[in-house]
């Protein structure tokens, strides 16, 4: 069952003084604009507004969540500064690969995800890691503007953020390279471990 939001009384009120002969333009011209309702499932929570989460970097990993709370999102450097690893935190549920999408300064990067173990009864993570390379720029790139990015993945509710020159830094020293240590799996270049790189 969906909930409208706001009430529809005004709306109901306009439906019954309505006519069939046309509107004039200066009686349009008068008209109060009407806010448009917003349609919220039972159950779902609704993106959460940029100024409700922050990003805290720390070494090599920036966690994504509210003051005081438990991180939403972490992007953190591989070894030796090479490639990202993503997690996204307490999915509900039970799931074993998905995807993380991140969009955002005319940049986008579908990032296939694993599940993982989490604390907690009936939940787990998303997680991925990414070699240097064409979709790990795109993350880069995503969040190199300064408007907000849409961070959604499966089965859990989106985030809409900023990035900061903190997380900008983590990424051109981490995310911003070549390619060639990784193989194109999807949409996701993996990290490619040294044997399998050399036999090829």
């Amino acid at each position: 069952m969906k909930k409208l939001i706001p009430a529809f009384a005004p709306l109901v009120l306009l439906a019954a003084c309505a006519r069939t002969e046309p509107v004039s333009e200066e009686e349009l011209s008068v008209v109060e604009p009407v806010e448009t309702p917003t349609l919220v499932e039972d159950g779902e929570t609704a993106a959460l507004p940029v100024s409700d989460m922050a990003w805290q970097v720390t070494g090599n990993a920036a966690l994504l969540g509210p003051e005081g709370a438990d991180p939403a999102l972490s992007i953190a450097c591989g070894d030796d500064d090479n490639g990202l690893i993503l997690t996204r935190y307490g999915v509900e549920g039970s799931g074993s690969a998905g995807t993380l999408t991140i969009v955002g300064n005319g940049s986008s990067a579908r990032v296939p995800v694993v599940a993982a173990e989490a604390e907690g009864e009936d939940r787990f993570d998303w997680t991925a890691t990414l070699a240097r390379g064409e979709l790990a720029n795109s993350i880069a790139e995503a969040f190199a503007g300064e408007a907000p990015v849409n961070i959604t993945a499966t089965s859990v509710e989106p985030i809409v953020v900023a990035g900061s020159d903190e997380l900008r830094g983590l990424l051109d020293r981490c995310a911003v390279g070549g390619v060639d240590a990784e193989r194109e799996i999807g949409d996701a270049p993996l990290v490619m471990d040294e044997e399998a790189a050399a036999a090829e």
